[in-house]
């Protein structure tokens, strides 16, 4: 019996092993002084945007807030630091804002996730809270978040009231000034929703309309 029992215990460890160990990628940090620096970064699934990272360099276990270094990279992922104006009014069904179309922002210090990288940048940040917000960047200018807002507002149907989705998609206006050197752009930016599809094909188009 007692041999029986060591060899459950064996196959729960080796079972469970994998799912408890923490993983580790080869990849880079840079520091706000602007050094490059190799090292193993813990790998999460990043289904938001991570609020700190964990590395190992040199043996040594350190932490990192978005503040304390410049920009990382692990997996072909690059996620940059930025300190920037968000909006967080709610963005769930159910919880929208009612006859408000303004955002509410607040500033934060995050690591963005660069999609597009070009002389304009197009980066992603998931908050914890699971709200997608798109930034831009030219250059080395700081990130700018583009602006939209889902909300309510009273309609009347039928002689009925009812609540309708409408939109602030200030997003538009602001990248006909970012894309203001390809003047043909505007009806593609007019057709262009505020998802990660469709702005990546934004920006690849400017690409081609630039050359």
């Amino acid at each position: 019996m007692k041999s029986k029992c060591v060899c459950i215990f064996i196959l729960i460890t080796l079972l469970s092993g994998p799912a408890t160990a923490q993983k580790y990628s080869e990849g880079k940090i840079v520091t706000n002084d602007g050094d490059t620096v190799h090292c193993k970064i813990k790998i999460a699934k990043w289904d938001i945007n991570p609020r700190k990272i964990v590395t190992i360099h040199n043996e040594k276990t350190k932490r990192y807030w978005a503040t304390e270094i410049a920009s990382f990279e692990a997996e072909n992922r690059t996620f940059v630091s930025a300190r920037v104006k968000l909006d967080v009014s709610n963005h769930l069904d159910g919880t929208l804002d009612l006859e408000d179309s303004q955002p509410k922002f607040v500033n934060d210090s995050i690591f963005a996730e660069l999609i597009i990288r070009g002389t304009k940048n197009l980066y992603r940040y998931k908050s914890p809270g699971f709200k997608e917000h798109f930034l831009i960047a030219e250059n080395d200018q700081p990130l700018q978040a583009l602006i939209y807002k889902r909300f309510h507002v009273w309609t009347v149907v039928s002689g009925k009231m009812y609540k309708q989705v409408v939109y602030n998609e200030e997003y538009k206006n602001q990248l006909e000034t970012f894309f203001s050197d390809c003047p043909a752009f505007k009806a593609k930016i007019a057709r262009t929703g505020y998802e990660i599809g469709q702005l990546s094909s934004l920006f690849a188009l400017y690409y081609n309309c630039s050359k």
